[in-house]
């Protein structure tokens, strides 16, 4: 099962698997005094979801904008696919017994359903949903990557019952999507990354989700407090708890459009302000959203003693910080929807934030 990396192969896409990736999908039982290996359904099933963020495209629908209470196609829809994720899984698993390692990844072909005739029917009408966030003070490179990103959110169509994944739009991050490097968080330091700060735009799409009262799928936090993501997070404070971090290929932004209508993502950069908006417009449903708290808690001093990393980029004796210390707390949110005024029981979203070092960069190249 190990002998050989894995090739998944989506036209001229192409997705290697190695020996390690393949170890993490695979079981090891004992029964009757033998070892059994197998290839274990659960962890194929989760790589699978985690593959089509990678493969998938955006949506095919064409890009809409909404101004002046009327509909304006201002891109033309185009075909695009998605995993047959079952059939892919199942596809995956026979190939790891055979000594041919390519696999051409079943897909299902998408093809737009939206026109300029059918715009008045699709029920977007009201604004359901709004998120905002505050990128003061950001460097130059977060600001193009936090550009980068609306641009491939603005306009977009969610038809009514899909789920929509925050990856899966916005595609590659890197130079052929307008995305620069920046500094973001990977592993246990902040280093450059190409789109260092597209995580201010998944803070502001879930924001205008969790505002629509939209079933949140996936979410997950920073893995430590930034304090410029508490500003617009509460509609009487700033407060943390309501951010949502990406990295393409692992962890995701999702949510399901239960509205049953189409909607509409708006995203749009307020260059003076300095503020990011994601407004979702549809048909606005009979229900009301709440939130409370956010209730912090667990709060942890932040270490003494720092962190070196070596870094083979930078010269040999070169010190330079890259994370400054912050403590660490527990947040719970709780949201509150009221539909057809019948009060449904609070939703929790945790958030743990670790207690973070100052982290420095050792330089070792010669």
């Amino acid at each position: 099962l190990l002998n050989q990396p894995l090739t998944l192969a989506r036209g001229q896409q192409r997705v290697t698997w190695d020996a390690a990736k393949i170890a993490t999908l695979l079981a090891v039982d004992a029964a009757g005094g033998q070892m059994r290996v197998r290839v274990d359904a659960e962890r194929l099933g989760k790589a699978v979801q985690q593959l089509a963020q990678v493969v998938d495209s955006g949506s095919s629908e064409p890009r809409v904008a909404f101004r002046g209470g009327k509909l304006k196609i201002t891109q033309p829809g185009q075909d695009g696919w998605r995993l047959d994720q079952a059939a892919a899984a199942q596809a995956i698993s026979a190939t790891l017994r055979l000594s041919q390692r390519e696999l051409a990844l079943p897909v299902a072909q998408l093809t737009p359903q939206v026109t300029a005739k059918t715009l008045p029917a699709l029920g977007i009408a009201d604004l359901v949903g709004e998120g905002k966030s505050s990128f003061a003070g950001s460097a130059s490179y977060r600001i193009a990557n936090i550009k980068a990103g609306a641009a491939k959110l603005d306009g977009v169509l969610i038809p009514p019952g899909a789920e929509f994944s925050f990856n899966t739009q916005i595609g590659a991050i890197d130079e052929s999507n307008g995305f620069v490097q920046g500094y973001a968080v990977i592993g246990n330091r902040t280093q450059l990354e190409w789109g260092g700060g597209v995580c201010q735009d998944s803070t502001t799409v879930f924001r205008a989700a969790f505002w629509a009262g939209l079933p949140i799928t996936e979410r997950h936090a920073h893995p430590f407090y930034i304090s410029w993501y508490d500003d617009f997070s509460f509609p009487d404070q700033a407060g943390p708890g309501m951010d949502a971090t990406i990295y393409t290929g692992v962890l995701d932004l999702k949510f399901v459009n239960d509205t049953g209508h189409w909607l509409l993502m708006e995203a749009s950069v307020d260059d003076e302000a300095q503020v990011l908006a994601v407004r979702l417009y549809g048909t606005k449903p009979d229900r009301t959203v709440e939130v409370r708290g956010p209730d912090i808690g667990r709060v942890i001093a932040a270490p003494d003693q720092p962190v070196y990393v070596d870094d083979s980029t930078l010269p040999l004796g070169t010190v330079k910080q890259t994370d400054h210390a912050r403590r660490g707390m527990d947040i719970t949110v709780y949201r509150v929807i009221s539909e057809q005024g019948q009060q449904r029981a609070p939703e929790t979203f945790f958030t743990r934030f670790k207690a973070w070092p100052n982290v420095f960069a050792r330089g070792t190249a010669q």
